[in-house]
């Protein structure tokens, strides 16, 4: 008798081999058990929230509008140029560019998406990494670059003021961007803002504001819309902070009026800034060079793909 037709020690022979799937329908059945939840904890009350708000705002740090206003004035001595070149890109340039615009790096814009991110890790901070909508793509370290230089008279160097971080007002990135929905109303003739890259660099788009206080920028609610009454107010005469004339919603409850809170006073000289318009001014001709490089070497090989066709 061959082995494959030998019983088992204890084996019936009377009765059929039971097969090793069978073994599940006499398993004992599986027990009802619910996920594990989260416990519930009360959220702040309105109330509990203003005086958070109340506690969070003296220690956050705006530029001086005489800072915004020389780095601005610069921007439109180069803005008709600047303009016309990333036309050129297929770039479009109203997404960082408009009248009295407050951007400081015109076609630079935040990574968004696993892809851009992965592609941004293998090339050094502050590198341009080709976009169909940008000249360089970029992780937090433009925006701060004019506060360095303001304040250090020298590049940014992946370090702060101990102790703060910088936050943007109104929201640049596409990804679930919160900007038109905290505008006050269109009127006829404004068309909506699903997302505005120039806002990224904007100047007059940044603050600097303590690790340790919650942060204003990363939820919507009374304390977003505070701060960006009050950087349209800070920066109204310097700028245009947001382009077709756009401006935040209105104040609709007293409590939350600019006034009825206590702010620190706007931060920073012009002493340094002619050494940061230089440094903008060389930093948007190279990466505007290296996309131009870029764009003419994809135009030559399509001709060479049309003539090797033809």
């Amino acid at each position: 008798m061959s082995s494959m037709n030998q019983l088992n020690a204890g084996e019936d022979p009377g009765q059929p081999r039971q097969r090793a799937g069978n073994l599940k329908q006499n398993s004992p059945p599986a027990l009802n058990r619910t996920r594990p939840q989260w416990p519930q904890w009360e959220p702040p009350t309105a109330a509990q929230f203003l005086e958070l708000a109340h506690l969070t705002v003296p220690f956050i740090r705006f530029l001086a509008p005489e800072v915004v206003r020389v780095m601005v004035e610069d921007t439109e001595k180069h803005r008709k140029e600047w303009t016309e070149r990333l036309g050129k890109l297929e770039i479009g340039a109203s997404q960082y560019l408009w009248e009295r615009s407050p951007t400081l790096f015109p076609g630079v814009r935040r990574k968004t998406g696993n892809k851009e991110t992965k592609a941004a890790k293998s090339v050094p901070v502050g590198s341009a990494l080709p976009s169909k909508d940008a000249i360089a793509l970029d992780d937090n370290h433009y925006p701060k670059e004019a506060w360095a230089y303001v304040f250090l008279g020298t590049k940014f160097r992946n370090r702060g003021p101990a102790g703060y971080a910088q936050a943007h007002i109104f929201d640049h990135k596409v990804y679930g961007n919160r900007l038109e929905a905290e505008l006050a109303p269109r009127s006829e003739g404004q068309a909506p803002i699903r997302s505005c890259h120039g806002l990224f660099t904007s100047i007059a788009n940044t603050v600097f504001m303590p690790n340790g206080l919650m942060r204003p920028t990363d939820f919507p609610g009374p304390l977003r819309n505070l701060l960006q009454r009050k950087a349209e107010t800070l920066y109204g005469q310097c700028c245009v902070l947001l382009p077709g004339g756009r401006r935040a919603r209105p104040s609709i409850d007293d409590q939350w009026s600019i006034d009825a809170f206590q702010w620190s006073e706007s931060v920073g000289t012009i002493e340094n800034v002619p050494i940061f318009l230089e440094f903008r001014r060389q930093t948007i001709e190279d990466l505007l060079a290296k996309r131009e490089a870029l764009h003419r070497a994809a135009e030559q090989a399509e001709v060479r793909n049309l003539a090797t066709v033809g």
